[in-house]
């Protein structure tokens, strides 16, 4: 039989889904990939340590192509080990980011590049944001200010807890986008910052690259790689300079998609000026996971971060204290006390739930080819056979199987799951869970999981080997959800006790034990 190893969901679409399963196999485990990473990581604290205050800000402002390397890193030594074990490596479009970059497009990637009028185009869609979000100061406050120099700045999105600090704060908020604040093109800068960077880079390089060659006969492009960096943070220093001597900045500044480059560099050019960063949590997670790459990607940049609940704000923290940064960044951690969570709940306590399951819905999992960091089995090619495996089974043994699709990645499971699911859904979860009796996730990172356990549905969750559970977590979910003990065999596929799930299904069901939406997710005067 011939072996393939394909590295993307279209590349196992070409061979058929039966094909891939028959030869199903991926050469690095959970533990493999996490010795990768946490490698990537300790040289990146090498070189911040050793750095000035504001080399410190440029190389904090791009650890988004640390997570880059890790996917470039992945898939090139998953095709090296697959070629030298004789498999056919197949690949897509998705995949080939990654396995073939384009390192002179990826070092442009910084650049602000914007054009008269769209940049006008920006301002004005700011002011309307201005006189929308504005509207809890009453009309009249809102004019008075609407022409005046706002200390109070925002970037990003307006999401419901940045929406909650501003109203609670009192702030009037100068609603920027990053295009609107930087001109056209920034100067080009001549500085022996810029050596040195490369001095640093070059050794991260060239260490990574001895790392891969002695755990996986894998070699770096070490040329191509720090030249690609160099470049990036060629254009955040650029960006960094500009935004230090710009005449009016603001006294706080309010941050959604905090991970984000842009966002970053600016925070951090404001903020060694005087500027008070405020970071905001982002989708429904109130801090399951210990995940080290938070503390780089999210808290590092900021001076406050505001998480939606108290036990949330303890999780983060707990999380950010076991980060090196943390002794060189200090981040306070606050809680906003969100009623979003104790709603949904309130909204759904009126329901009974179901006496016996008849409909299953499998949460889908976004199809991309990034494997996520610091989250057992958080990767498509484990997540597809698992979603697999479970809707045959429920099939078999007579069930009812909704699979509800990423929206992200709607196009991509096209006619894989047609003809073992009784209905595929791709609207938004929060519309469609009514229709299920009970909720499978096989991953617990999904955005709606925060959703789904405050409701009063059934929640069955894969708990894969190796997780990276936060303290205290694990015991209260166990409360909420059927936790289905999960491993992985020699060709790391996931392997659940199948018997045990169903069994559980049949079971008559009762009213879930919400102690853990209580105690993590409630304010603590609901608690």
């Amino acid at each position: 039989m011939k072996k393939y190893i394909p590295l993307d969901i279209n590349a196992i679409k070409n061979i058929g889904i039966e094909n891939w399963q028959k030869s199903y196999y991926w050469p690095i485990s959970d533990k493999s990939y996490t010795k990768l990473i946490d490698k990537l990581w300790d040289e990146f604290d090498k070189m911040y340590i050793d750095s000035n205050y504001d080399l410190k800000n440029i190389l904090l402002s791009d650890t988004k192509f640390i997570s880059f390397m890790s996917s470039y890193l992945h898939c090139n030594i998953v095709k090296s080990i697959g070629e030298n074990e004789n498999y056919d490596i197949l690949s897509g479009k998705l995949s080939e980011v990654y396995l073939n970059p384009d390192w002179r497009l990826l070092g442009d990637s910084n650049k602000v590049s914007v054009n008269l009028v769209n940049r006008h185009k920006l301002k004005a869609k700011g002011w309307v944001k201005r006189l929308i979000h504005n509207n809890h100061l009453g009309l009249f406050k809102n004019l008075m200010n609407f022409f005046r120099i706002s200390s109070v700045w925002s970037i990003g999105s307006t999401s419901q807890i940045k929406k909650t600090y501003v109203e609670e704060h009192g702030c009037y908020c100068n609603y920027q986008y990053i295009e609107s604040i930087i001109p056209k093109s920034v100067h080009c800068i001549d500085s022996p910052d810029i050596d040195i960077l490369s001095k640093k880079i070059q050794k991260f390089v060239t260490n990574i690259s001895l790392f891969c060659e002695n755990n996986f006969d894998f070699s770096l492009p070490l040329d191509d790689i720090k030249e690609c960096w160099v470049s990036r943070l060629t254009h955040m220093m650029q960006i960094y300079r500009y935004a230090q001597v710009i005449k009016h900045i603001p006294e706080k500044l309010l941050l959604t998609e905090v991970a984000k480059p842009l966002h970053k560099i600016i925070a951090l050019a404001f903020q060694s000026k005087g500027c008070q960063v405020i970071g905001f949590s982002h989708g429904n997670d109130v801090g399951n996971l210990n995940r080290r790459l938070q503390g780089y990607n999210e808290y590092a940049q900021c001076d406050l971060y505001i998480c939606p609940t108290e036990k949330s704000k303890e999780l983060r923290g707990f999380e950010y204290s076991g980060n090196k940064l943390s002794d060189e960044r200090v981040t306070t951690f606050q809680s906003i006390e969100l009623k979003l969570y104790k709603d949904i709940f309130d909204l759904n306590k009126i329901e009974q739930p179901v006496d016996y399951v008849r409909t299953v819905m499998i949460i889908g999992y976004p199809m991309n080819t990034i494997r996520y960091q610091y989250s057992a089995g958080d990767f498509f090619y484990f997540q597809l056979d698992l979603e697999i495996k479970l809707a045959k089974l429920l099939n078999k043994n007579g069930y009812r199987v909704i699979y509800k699709v990423h929206p992200d990645r709607a196009d991509s499971v096209k006619g894989i799951f047609d003809d073992i699911v009784d209905e595929i859904l791709v609207t938004p979860f929060e519309k469609t869970y009514q229709f299920a009796d009970a909720i499978v996730f096989g991953c617990l990172t999904s955005t709606t999981f925060g959703y789904a356990v405050n409701t009063n549905k059934p929640i069955y969750l894969l708990d894969i080997e190796g997780q990276f559970w936060n303290k205290g977590v694990r015991k209260l979910l166990q409360k909420r959800c059927t936790m289905v003990t999960s491993f992985f065999d020699k060709s790391n596929r996931i392997i659940f006790d199948e018997d045990y799930i169903i069994d559980k299904l049949k079971e008559k069901q009762f009213q879930p034990n919400y102690e853990y939406v209580e105690k993590l997710m409630f304010p603590m005067s609901n608690s």
